[in-house]
């Protein structure tokens, strides 16, 4: 599902002639590190809540996150690949463009609260 969102943006992104592969890897980037956020919930049960190695964990996901999801998406090879697959698609003509751009607040909701809800109710102290 995210190859097609990099997909759609690519094209708007091309459409108004800004850089489409950049612009549309830093959107995908943006969504991955949002919505995998209940990782850092997990990464708190399992090491325990105050551990000293806590903001090091945050530090290799806010790093590792964007950076891996760039070298995946940021590759013309991959752009390529991704074009041929879904340029036939018929989710092209049935969903607008502009709906792709809700990703990011979508992404936040279920990270976020994912996040929280890890956070709060496995928490030791309850």
């Amino acid at each position: 599902m995210l190859n097609y969102i990099f997909y759609r943006a690519y094209l708007a992104y091309e459409k108004k002639k800004e850089s489409g592969l950049y612009s549309a890897t830093m959107y995908c980037c943006a969504i991955c590190v949002v919505l995998f956020m209940p990782i850092l919930g997990l990464a708190d049960l399992i090491l325990g809540y105050g551990h000293k190695h806590k903001t090091e964990v945050g530090i290799v996901y806010f790093t590792l996150t964007p950076l891996l999801t760039f070298f995946y998406y940021y590759r013309r090879k991959n752009l390529k690949k991704l074009i041929n697959k879904y340029r036939s698609s018929p989710y092209n003509k049935i969903i607008p463009s502009w709906l792709f751009f809700l990703g990011i607040p979508i992404a936040a909701v279920i990270g976020i609260g994912g996040y929280a809800w890890i956070s709060i109710t496995f928490r030791p102290d309850r």
